[in-house]
């Protein structure tokens, strides 16, 4: 089994300080701190699990919602590394996207995302270099592959929370041992019952991993017009490997396991 370093004792919480420190928090009369607080506590100690965290590899699998539009699940094998920052992914389906490949590492390659489609299409456009905001990296994307990873979850939604912090109209629930994939998890949901536009989210759910510490999953939803909340952005990490001693080659489009060609 694969484990997340463990946190020290130097500072950081451990499991049990931080199980006693939410129901604490959760304990506390509504009038004295708002919903959002533990949900940014929580979210801390994501960060600073993360912060012994080099690499790691998994499966991913994304659905989003494009110009109004649910597409669907799609699943790609993922490696990252936390320092420079570096992404490689290779799309496992659809079939469609099978065989696409990307590569991006944070102060190379000028800036740009190596990459490449699968099958015909690769034969007929080869490897391009784009920037990460291109309209054809972002085709069927809400965000850019710069903004994929854990890490990144976690530091959007402090960002997030830091700022919805300040406003009313949220409730909080959390849900314990939800299983996202065999593993374990609490999931916090933050509900807005009103559109705001302050508020980004109807509903936000983050599956915290019991173990690990960190999400492994998030949802997002917005305000129905009837029925359902419809589904904006959904994102998994599974079979997680962490710290598996990822190097330079892991992120070289020259990688001779990997199907770049010029």
């Amino acid at each position: 089994m694969c484990r997340l370093p463990k946190l020290a004792s130097d500072g950081l919480v451990t499991l049990g300080l931080w199980l006693l420190l939410l129901a604490r928090a959760w304990a506390q009369p509504s009038t004295a701190r708002h919903p959002l607080e533990p949900v940014l506590a929580r979210l801390d100690v994501a960060r600073q699990a993360l912060q012994r965290v080099k690499g790691y590899e998994c499966r991913f699998i994304k659905r989003e919602r494009i110009h109004g539009q649910l597409g669907p699940h799609e699943y790609m094998h993922l490696k990252i590394r936390h320092e420079p920052f570096s992404v490689y992914l290779r799309a496992l389906g659809p079939e469609r996207r099978r065989g696409d490949e990307a590569i991006y590492v944070e102060g190379a390659n000028d800036g740009l995302v190596v990459a490449h489609t699968g099958g015909l299409r690769d034969r007929i456009a080869g490897t391009v270099r784009l920037e990460p905001t291109h309209p054809r990296l972002m085709r069927g994307n809400l965000y850019p592959i710069t903004e994929i990873g854990i890490r990144n979850l976690v530091l959007k939604q402090i960002r997030l929370y830091e700022y919805e912090v300040q406003f009313a109209e949220c409730d909080v629930k959390m849900y314990s041992n939800v299983s996202v994939d065999r593993r374990a998890t609490d999931c916090i949901e933050v509900i807005h019952p009103r559109p705001r536009r302050n508020f980004r989210y109807h509903v936000a759910r983050l599956f915290f991993d019991r173990e690990w510490l960190v999400p492994i999953r998030f949802e997002g939803y917005a305000w129905p017009s009837q029925g359902a909340p419809p589904l904006v952005e959904e994102y998994t990490y599974t079979q997680i490997v962490w710290n598996p001693g990822l190097g330079a080659a892991d992120f070289d489009s020259k990688n001779p396991r990997y199907h770049f060609r010029d």
